[in-house]
């Protein structure tokens, strides 16, 4: 077959008068359809359409179906099709299940023949009741390929609306796992870009993928004070879902900003350390008892912060302390 030829056109007009034949076949002779199946089976078809065995290979699974459809078509016309159906389904079955793989894969990576392949086959769902799983595994993998594609583009000038239309028009459920993963993945990889740092944080959150950016947060960011917009709301997100690593990451934070010796680190360490009480008041304020005693042991020598931390915070023993003052 040229390159620029149709396969299905040429699959049409090589085997019109062996449909012909076949139909007459199948709808007068009681092994009608055992004949079919052989034909197809052992592509006897290869002789009207002159090709190699390496060509019928690819070719076989248009074949089948074509010949499927157009049996169907002069079938109704005769009126033998609906005492005929229920076995021209299970010959198509099990010629389908004879099928090898290979041709499959040719199929998928051809840009030609993978869009009319799955064209014709959605159209025999509709003409026939059949399980096709390779047709299926190849309609994902030909999906997962445009995902792919698309998301390289996109990765170029990422834009957080787009990627979200995108992904919330694929529906197979495994498809879009996988889509999130590659997308966040691929930001992950640019991320010391503002921008793209951005979009990846807003990715995250939106996925809940807490572990991933508590984690990437850890490891790149030197001075807490340059979190973008993006990131405080992803910390605070994971904060009201109860993410149990976001405790560590400001542990982590509340060091940096310290060692920073600035006023305004110091303050935003008294923020974060607030936050860590709200939290730790939850499970049991005894922890964080233990975290303030450390941490004023730990920096001790730096008065400023010192000053800073008994002004703003509240010690729970000093709290145990008033409660039991105010009950005498």
């Amino acid at each position: 077959m040229k390159e620029n030829e149709n396969i299905i056109a040429v699959i049409t007009s090589g085997l019109t008068s062996d449909w012909e034949n076949f139909a007459k076949i199948v709808s007068f002779h009681q092994n009608g359809i055992e004949q079919l199946e052989q034909w197809l089976l052992r592509k006897r078809w290869r002789e009207s359409l002159a090709v190699s065995e390496e060509e019928a290979a690819v070719f076989a699974p248009f074949v089948v179906m074509l010949s499927f459809q157009e049996i169907r078509k002069k079938t109704i016309a005769t009126r033998f099709f609906s005492l005929r159906k229920a076995k021209l389904e299970a010959a198509l079955q099990r010629i389908i299940n004879d099928f090898p793989p290979a041709p499959f894969d040719i199929i998928r990576k051809d840009r030609n023949l993978a869009p009319l392949f799955r064209q014709l086959s959605e159209a025999m769902k509709k003409e026939f009741h059949f399980i096709f799983p390779q047709q299926e595994e190849t309609a994902d993998e030909a999906e997962r390929e445009n995902d792919q594609e698309w998301l390289s583009k996109w990765a170029v000038r990422p834009h957080f609306p787009v990627y979200l239309r995108y992904y919330e028009n694929i529906e197979n459920k495994q498809l879009k796992s996988n889509f999130q993963k590659l997308a966040a993945d691929m930001l992950k990889k640019q991320s010391h870009h503002p921008h793209v740092r951005r979009v990846y944080y807003r990715l995250l959150d939106y996925h809940r993928n807490y572990e991933e950016g508590i984690e990437a947060l850890f490891h790149s960011i030197d001075d807490p004070l340059s979190l973008t917009p993006e990131e405080k709301q992803f910390i605070k997100k994971a904060r009201d879902n109860g993410s149990y690593d976001i405790r560590v990451l400001i542990h982590h934070f509340i060091e940096r900003f310290i060692e920073r010796k600035t006023k305004r680190h110091y303050s935003e360490a008294i923020n974060y350390i607030q936050l860590l009480q709200q939290d730790y008041a939850k499970d049991d304020e005894g922890y964080f008892a233990a975290y303030l005693a450390a941490l004023q042991q730990k920096y001790s020598r730096l008065a400023s912060f010192q000053k800073e931390l008994i002004t703003r915070v509240q010690s729970p023993s000093n709290d145990s302390q008033s409660a039991r003052s105010k009950r005498k």
